[in-house]
């Protein structure tokens, strides 16, 4: 195995206990994750032929965590990419979309983006559950919307106002019968 190889997973094969990586305040910085990466792992061209085969080996060269065009080889390769980015990069516009277009969820792994229109609708876009990861915009018609057509159990995060929305419902009962369970009491009663 390459020094830059790891499981598929950050959390697999003790690459990092699950435990280790919380983010307790939800603000995105994953406290302690640093001290945990390898610092000197190969050159610069090694990291960007191991970020191609799997974002998670970022872990592996955290010289190159601060390189932009190895995160941006990364995140399109892992979800959990993002997470082994320099902090400045998990609060970078274009790394962020990209991490987002490939992985909705990676969205976790940023804390000021999280409620950007745009990156939070192409998180949910490919990934309907995404959504939990944004605060104000749960309430916003036209990204639940884009959530539950993704995942009808996207339902479950979105605000109360919008369980209780005909459209949001009936978008989301249509991609997924049992996402009703989600829904308002009212309307769970006239849609089921």
């Amino acid at each position: 195995m390459a020094p830059w190889e790891t499981s598929n997973s950050a959390y697999g094969k003790g690459v990092i206990a699950r435990q280790d990586v919380s983010d307790s305040d939800d603000d995105g910085d994953f406290l302690g994750l640093e001290a945990k990466t390898n610092s000197n792992c190969g050159s610069r061209q090694e990291a960007l032929k191991a970020v191609r085969q799997s974002g998670d080996a970022l872990l592996n060269f955290g010289s190159f965590k601060d390189d932009r065009e190895v995160v941006l080889t990364a995140v399109q390769t892992h979800v959990d990419a993002l997470l082994w980015a320099d902090a400045a990069l998990r609060e970078d516009r274009a790394v962020v979309l990209a991490a987002v277009k490939a992985f909705g969820r990676a969205l976790r792994y940023t804390s000021t983006l999280r409620d950007d229109p745009e990156i939070a609708r192409a998180a949910v876009r490919e990934d309907g559950d995404a959504l939990q990861f944004c605060k104000k915009l749960k309430d916003d018609k036209i990204t639940v919307l884009l959530a539950v057509k993704s995942s009808g159990f996207a339902l479950q995060y979105a605000s109360p106002g919008l369980r209780n929305d005909r459209d949001v419902v009936r978008a989301a009962v249509s991609e997924n019968a049992r996402a009703i369970k989600c829904a308002s009491a009212e309307l769970q009663a006239e849609f089921g």
